[in-house]
C-alpha cells in the first residue's frame, strides 16, 4: 500500500446499530486514519455527516453528543442487572420507542394515521412518526459549510419513490444539506417521504443497505484501503421463535446485500487478474490506441485493501431472537455497541493486514474474523 492511499468508509444503514459505526469511527480518528471519503446511507449517512461534517478536533465529541441525545434511559434497578432484567430494560426501552419515539431524533406524528391507513395525504405526511427533531439535532451538530468544503468526500443514498431508483447525493457534485440526510433516513412507514427538487424520497437502505457499488464505480487507479462497517449478522442459525422468524427477516433483508457486494468485488477483481495474464501474451503493437485504453481503463492498477467490520452478537448479552434491535435506544445497549466497534476497529488496527509485503493487490479482511 502506497505511502499517498485513499482511505474509506462505507457506513451501512441499521437505526441504533449505528452506535458501533459510531465507535468504529472513533477508533479511527482517535488513531489518527483520517478519511478522505465516506459513503454512507441511513444511520450510516448521520454518522459519516457527523464525521465529515466537523473539523477533525470536534468529530468525536460530536459523535459521542448525538448518540448521548438519542439515548433512551431506562428504569434503573436497585441490583446487579442479569440477563433477564437486562432484557427487561431493553424491551421497555424497544416499547418506549415505539410509542413515544426516541428523543433528538422522531415523535409520534399527531392525528389518525395510527388507526386509518386509508386515509388519504400526502406523501411527506404519511407516516406514523415526524423526523423534525432529528433536523434540529442535525442542524446544531452538523457542520454544512464543513461538510461542503469536500475535505472529505462524502456522498449519501436515498431511493426515488416514483422511479424506484437510487439516487446519489455527493458533495463533489452538489451541495448536501440536512434535507439530504433526512431522505436517506427516511425508512417508511416509519418516516416520511422528503422532497428534493421536486422528487421524494425514502431511505436509501431500501435499495442497497451498503452501498458498496458506489465504491466499485469510483475506483480508478487510486489504492484504497476500505472500512466497511456492517451491523446486520449475514449469517445465523434458523430461527426457533417467531420473534427468531422477524429478526432473521431483517438480517436477510438488509444484511446479505453487503456480502453480494463483497463477493461482486472479489469476482471483478479475479476478472482483472485473468485479464491482465492474458494481455500478458498479447503484442502491444497488436492493440490500438483506444483499445489500449479501454484495456486500462477495465483493469486499473490501485490496490484495494478491504476492511469489513461486523457488529457481532455480545456474548454477555442475553441470546434471545429480537427483532427490534434495530430500535432498541437503550442508554446501556447503545454504550456497548459503540464499545464493540472501538475495540474491533482498534484491533484491525493493531494487526494491519493491509501493511503486510506479502499482500495481494485485493484482500478483504475481516474483524471479527469468521
Amino acid at each position: 500500500m502506497t505511502p499517498n492511499h485513499k482511505k474509506t468508509a462505507v457506513l451501512q444503514g441499521g437505526g441504533a446499530l449505528g452506535a458501533y459505526q459510531a465507535g468504529v469511527l472513533e477508533a479511527l480518528i482517535e488513531q489518527n486514519v483520517l478519511l478522505d471519503r465516506v459513503l454512507a446511507t441511513s444511520i450510516g449517512a448521520i454518522n459519516g455527516a457527523l464525521y465529515a461534517g466537523n473539523k477533525p478536533e470536534n468529530r468525536v465529541r460530536h459523535l459521542r453528543e448525538f448518540w448521548r441525545r438519542v439515548a433512551i434511559h431506562s428504569v434503573q434497578l436497585p441490583f446487579v442487572a442479569t440477563p433477564t432484567t437486562s432484557r427487561w430494560q431493553r424491551s421497555q426501552a424497544q416499547l418506549s420507542a415505539m410509542t413515544l419515539g426516541v428523543p433528538a431524533f422522531y415523535g409520534p406524528r399527531a392525528g389518525s394515521a395510527w388507526w386509518d391507513w386509508s386515509q388519504e395525504t400526502t406523501a411527506s405526511q404519511a407516516s406514523f412518526y415526524t423526523h423534525e427533531p432529528l433536523r434540529e439535532t442535525l442542524e446544531e451538530l452538523v457542520d454544512f459549510a464543513i461538510l461542503n468544503s469536500q475535505a472529505v468526500h462524502f456522498s449519501v443514498t436515498a431511493v426515488d419513490i416514483e422511479a424506484a431508483t437510487l439516487e446519489v447525493f455527493d458533495n463533489t457534485q452538489q451541495s448536501i444539506h440536512v434535507k439530504h440526510l433526512l431522505a436517506s433516513t427516511a425508512l417508511p412507514p416509519g418516516f416520511p417521504a422528503v422532497e428534493i427538487d421536486g422528487r421524494m424520497f425514502w431511505d436509501g437502505a431500501l435499495y442497497a443497505a451498503t452501498p458498496l457499488d458506489l465504491l466499485v464505480r469510483d475506483l480508478g487507479d487510486q489504492d484504497t484501503l476500505c472500512f466497511v462497517v456492517d451491523l446486520w449478522q449475514d449469517e445465523a442459525p434458523p430461527p426457533h421463535s417467531i420473534n427468531g422468524v422477524f429478526s432473521r427477516q431483517k438480517e436477510i433483508h438488509y444484511g446479505t446485500r453487503s456480502r453480494e457486494a463483497l463477493n461482486t468485488l472479489r469476482e471483478k477483481y479475479r476478472h482483472k487478474a485473468v485479464l491482465r495474464e492474458l494481455m500478458a501474451k498479447v503484442p502491444v503493437d497488436a492493440l490500438n490506441a483506444e483499445q489500449l485504453a479501454e484495456y486500462r481503463s477495465l483493469v486499473g492498477t490501485g490496490e484495494l485493501q478491504i476492511v469489513h467490520l461486523m457488529l457481532d452478537d455480545d456474548p454477555s448479552m442475553d441470546p434471545i431472537e429480537d427483532p427490534n434491535t434495530d430500535i432498541d435506544f437503550d442508554a446501556s445497549s447503545l454504550q456497548q455497541r459503540r464499545e464493540m466497534g472501538i475495540a474491533d476497529a482498534s484491533t484491525a488496527l493493531q494487526l494491519s493486514p493491509w501493511k503486510r509485503a506479502d499482500r495481494e493487490s485485493f484482500a478483504i479482511y475481516t474483524v471479527p474474523p469468521r
